[in-house]
């Protein structure tokens, strides 16, 4: 069985395109956020991107999907850096005192 992701890219219109990570449960519990991006993401735009989950999350390169509770037909996000969707989702983690003028200021 093939384990996948469905993968949005926001940044060039593609929506909901279905990827295989793996070949068997544990390599895609094992797969880093990382080696996901390297597959997804063209180089040379690699460090304006990141990559969401289905909660919003920002995934960090080091972790790996099995960390995130990733599973198998799971929806992730490619958002450009500093996007709205990446603002909004990181906004909701942080306190409600701190303005979103703070925060432009702060990324």
């Amino acid at each position: 069985m093939s384990f996948q992701i469905y993968f949005t890219d926001e940044r060039r219109g593609l929506e909901g395109t279905s990827v295989p990570v793996a070949d068997s449960e544990e390599e895609f519990r094992n797969t880093t956020v990382e080696e996901l991006k390297r597959r997804l993401i063209p180089e040379d735009q690699l460090e304006d991107t990141i990559l969401v989950n289905f909660d919003d999350n920002t995934l960090k390169k080091n972790r790996t999907l099995g960390s995130y509770g990733i599973k198998h037909a799971d929806r992730i996000t490619a958002v450009r850096r500093g996007g709205f969707h990446a603002v909004a989702s990181v906004l909701l983690s942080y306190p409600l005192e701190v303005s979103l003028g703070q925060f432009l200021f702060w990324v």
